[in-house]
């Protein structure tokens, strides 16, 4: 299994005042691929995300624990891969005066153990990361040409390219391992597939599903043009499924790739959190004290119970899910830059911007394992 060395040799500068050099700085390692830290469920404490994934795009950080990192000691930060003369980018715009961050190319997080050695100043640290293989996700999204509103539903290249990026950011796969595969409009307008029905929408859902073996993909996601009626109650449901990785979901713009990976996680018995979904406690523990029923028992009651998982405020501004803070170092991938602000689980509830969505270290851990190739 090959191994990779990632050495940096941070050198105080020549000429500098004696009193800003440091020989002495404490700093803690964190590699990163979208969450640098999930939640300890048994003391809520910060625990380091330790699942990655091979050919995605990462960063190494360095975070000094007592300000150590002086102007001279980033500017001089040096760092290669694999004891090779190759540097790999420092972005001294993308940190703080506590971090030296290093980006490491998808081409080099290859499958197996990598071991980054760190030294600053007089401290030297390694790190060691073991990455696996993901294999490409197929989805086809299917736009529904409806009786409700009939006009078909125009689907861009451009919405689709700024879909698949905002999926891809939030799940534990390579850079280039997901596509978005466009159908052509599906008519539904018979009365038979009216979506306003409980009927209407199981043979909606049916069609659907006989399209995932035709196209060989992972999944199927029809997009509605309008929401649907539940319950007598207008404009209720934004989503539906009834399982067997098909689904159909309000297209709502930018909003619907968080629908999107909402939805394709609950092709992996990832559950709601929010109140009244539906929870599963034994993948991704629920918020304490939420209440809902039990995804993999119906009919059964189920709430979170633990009370280290904090969900967000869930009202105007914030969601929900499971809070994701700023400490837990979330990573953009796609856009290569550190997220400072905090949000909330993509399983919550609907309705906030799309940059108020992220995934949870829970979440990641259990897709790399639903989807990581096993011999």
């Amino acid at each position: 299994m090959k191994k990779f060395i990632l050495f940096i040799l941070i050198i105080s500068c020549f000429g500098c005042e004696s009193a800003s050099q440091k020989t002495s700085c404490d700093y803690e390692l964190v590699f990163d691929q979208a969450l640098g830290y999930g939640i300890n469920e048994h003391d809520g404490t910060p625990a380091a995300i330790s699942t990655h994934v091979a050919k995605r795009d990462s960063i190494l950080l360095a975070k000094s624990k007592d300000s150590c990192f002086d102007q001279s000691l980033q500017k001089a930060a040096r760092a290669t891969l694999d004891n090779s003369d190759t540097k790999l980018d420092y972005h001294p715009e993308e940190t703080n005066k506590d971090e030296i961050l290093f980006y490491i190319p998808h081409t080099d997080i290859q499958q197996g153990d990598m071991q980054f050695e760190v030294q600053i100043g007089d401290t030297r640290k390694k790190e060691s990361v073991n990455t696996t293989v993901i294999p490409v996700k197929k989805f086809l999204i299917v736009p529904l040409l409806t009786s409700k509103k009939n006009k078909e539903l125009s689907v861009t290249n451009t919405q689709m390219q700024a879909w698949h990026n905002e999926i891809l950011k939030r799940l534990p796969l390579s850079r280039n391992g997901l596509q978005l595969i466009l159908h052509d409009s599906l008519d539904i307008r018979g009365d038979v597939y009216d979506l306003d029905t409980w009927f209407g929408r199981l043979r909606t859902w049916n069609l659907l599903k006989h399209l995932k073996n035709e196209f060989e993909c992972d999944g199927v996601i029809g997009l509605s043009p309008a929401k649907m009626d539940l319950n007598d109650q207008k404009d209720a449901l934004s989503g539906f499924t009834f399982g067997a990785d098909t689904t159909v979901i309000l297209e709502n713009g930018d909003e619907t790739a968080i629908t999107m990976v909402h939805e394709i996680s609950h092709f992996y018995q990832v559950g709601d959190e929010y109140a009244g979904g539906q929870l599963n406690p034994e993948v991704n523990i629920p918020p304490y004290g939420m209440k809902g029923t039990d995804m993999l028992h119906p009919g059964t009651a189920a709430r979170g119970l633990n009370p280290y998982i904090h969900g967000g405020k869930n009202d105007e501004k914030q969601g929900s899910g499971t809070l994701i803070t700023s400490s837990q170092i979330p990573y953009d991938s796609v856009e290569h830059k550190l997220i400072r602000h905090d949000m909330t689980s993509y399983m919550g509830k609907d309705g906030y911007a799309m940059q108020e969505y992220w995934t949870t270290g829970m979440i990641w851990k259990h897709l790399i394992q639903e989807w990581r190739i096993t011999e």
